[in-house]
């Protein structure tokens, strides 16, 4: 695969820890909301994408609440999400966790087959190595922000 190629394909982000140990290839998708027709529609550019980087990290943005308890009080957590994708014999993978015990879970995806939205990563969990003391505050103001674009026609339903 030719350079221009993989510049082409790129994550849109490269994020490295202060101590440059651990580095994150960070492809960012912003929706109105996140269900399995987002996933779907996004599985040829992400399958792409992780053929030519082997393993990128995936944020999911949603200005919508992806809230599964309308009685739970609104987190960062319902707004914000993070997966780690990668190939696996030719096939999109993720790499999340069992909502229930919390333990690292595998799934093949394609376009019959996506996970949840509490199958993927809070954003401390995959980006716990470069948080600071500011972090909750940050994503709090951040989830305000979406919720306050979620009625704006900016962004992909």
């Amino acid at each position: 695969m030719g350079f221009a190629n993989s510049i082409a394909k790129n994550a849109g982000f490269f994020v490295i820890d202060k101590e440059y140990k651990r580095h994150y290839l960070v492809e960012v998708k912003y929706r109105k909301y996140w269900n399995k027709a987002t996933f779907r529609s996004l599985h040829k550019e992400l399958l792409e994408q992780v053929r030519c980087w082997d393993t990128i990290f995936l944020l999911a943005v949603s200005c919508k609440s992806n809230n599964l308890n309308p009685t739970a009080e609104e987190t960062p957590a319902q707004f914000l999400r993070c997966v780690v994708l990668y190939m696996d014999d030719d096939v999109l993978s993720i790499e999340g966790k069992d909502p229930v015990t919390d333990n690292t879970i595998s799934m093949y995806l394609d376009e019959r087959r996506f996970p949840e939205w509490n199958c993927l990563y809070r954003v401390q969990e995959i980006f716990k190595h470069i948080a600071d003391k500011h972090t909750e505050k940050t994503l709090e103001k951040t989830k305000e922000m979406l919720k306050s674009l979620q009625n704006l026609d900016l962004l992909i339903d």
